[in-house]
């Protein structure tokens, strides 16, 4: 595998700087990324910068503003994932992302971005890893899952939880708002399959339920989360709420655990091929 290849058997959290640096020449011998660097961004995270007309080939920056050094990480995961899959169709420069690209999830609101995201979140947490600290039946709580995200992956708690919602067999949805009104929401494939899920797009907006602690801007929510009878988010389900701050974004997001169901799907092997699992085929043939 191409990760045990570069950065051994203990490579976590990702040295994803060194790996862009080693492993784009590969993919590009005439352009790679030649330099990961820190700079004053003003108003954006990270930038994929193209010095080709300078025989410069590509560079990565993030912002010296970021303190954080998982958010450092999968900024620089973010933009590796725009040279491997957009560098293609970059405007004149290359791509300057802000923070609110690291949080957009929703492919049909920014496909690129999105894109970038998934990107860095199977680069970061591989899901051959994931699973094995993760198991897909597990009921994990946000704490569990920050712990994973600080101690093994070096990540924010959002990321892991994104993760953790393509791979889990349990029903649960993430639910992003500002001022009080749902952003998006990403559903678990169960949670999908059962009908739980928002729709945003091209639809007048959505409120917070106002029994949410989100829609009430409270940060005191019990650690367990809070127990919501069936017609708060959805009609007929009752849930489980656990609530995450984003200060720097300005969201709330709220993570809805719904009660198990048996499943009136086909349980399978859902491994769709990312640009990753295609780059890992590639150099192993």
């Amino acid at each position: 595998m191409i990760l045990r290849q570069s950065l051994g058997e203990d490579r976590f959290p990702i040295d994803v700087e060194r790996l862009a640096l080693e492993w784009t020449p590969v993919i590009d011998r005439d352009a790679p990324v030649t330099r990961v660097s820190e700079r004053p961004l003003d108003g954006c995270d990270g930038a994929l910068v193209d010095g080709r007309r300078r025989g410069n080939g590509w560079g990565i920056a993030y912002s010296d503003a970021i303190r954080h050094p998982g958010r450092r990480r999968f900024t620089v995961a973010h933009e590796l994932g725009h040279f491997l899959v957009h560098r293609h169709l970059a405007p004149d420069g290359g791509f300057r992302c802000r923070p609110e690209d690291m949080a957009t999830w929703d492919h049909e609101r920014s496909p690129q971005e999105a894109e970038a995201n998934r990107f860095a979140a199977r680069l970061l947490m591989p899901l051959d890893d994931f699973r094995q600290q993760v198991p897909p039946r597990a009921r994990v709580s946000l704490t569990e899952l920050g712990r994973l995200a600080e101690e093994r992956y070096g990540v924010s708690l959002t990321a892991c939880v994104l993760q953790w919602l393509g791979l889990t067999e349990r029903r649960a949805v993430l639910v992003a708002s500002r001022d009080g009104y749902v952003l998006w929401g990403k559903s678990s494939t169960p949670a999908l399959r059962s009908g739980a899920f928002f729709r945003t797009r091209g639809r007048a907006p959505v409120e917070v339920p106002t029994a949410s602690p989100v829609a009430t801007g409270t940060s005191d929510a019990p650690p367990e989360g809070v127990s919501h009878p069936a017609g708060v988010w959805f009609s007929g389900e009752p849930v489980v709420e656990e609530m995450i701050v984003s200060d720097r974004y300005d969201l709330g997001l709220s993570l809805l655990h719904l009660e198990d169901r048996i499943r009136n799907f086909e349980q399978g092997e859902e491994e769709d091929l990312d640009t990753l699992d295609l780059m890992e085929r590639r150099l192993n043939r």
